[in-house]
């Protein structure tokens, strides 16, 4: 009887919707812009976007990732039983930092987007 209880995987699909959707702001790292733009003044994520896509149709998907961190829901397990709604699931989520970012920055970043309490 499904109504009966809360279907953790139902209740993810929100979440895992919210990490797919993440838009953290995009950062230039002055070591790619000396690298692959070759700008000598600090250039936002924008306007190297824009000059990638005008090199190449492709080259703004490879430089994009660089910019920000990125979030890639990749396994979700729940119940092992078909007929049993299961009450708690776990979501795996694939994350790339930049190289000047911490995991605790960018923890508390993606609970607040999820709407989740700060760990105590």
């Amino acid at each position: 009887m499904p109504g009966i209880a809360d279907n953790a995987l139902v209740k993810a699909a929100r979440l895992i919707e919210r990490l797919a959707r993440i838009g953290l702001s995009r950062r230039s790292s002055r070591r790619w812009r000396h690298s692959c733009v070759r700008s000598s003044r600090r250039a936002p994520a924008e306007s190297v976007l824009e000059r990638a896509r005008a090199l190449h149709p492709l080259a703004a998907e490879v430089v994009e990732p660089l910019l920000a961190p990125t979030f890639a829901p990749t396994m979700i397990s729940a119940s092992q039983k078909r007929n049993v709604i299961p009450a708690l699931c776990e979501i795996v989520v694939d994350c790339r930092l930049l190289p000047a970012q911490s995991p605790e920055a960018v923890d508390s970043i993606v609970r607040e987007v999820l709407g989740l309490r700060r760990r105590i």
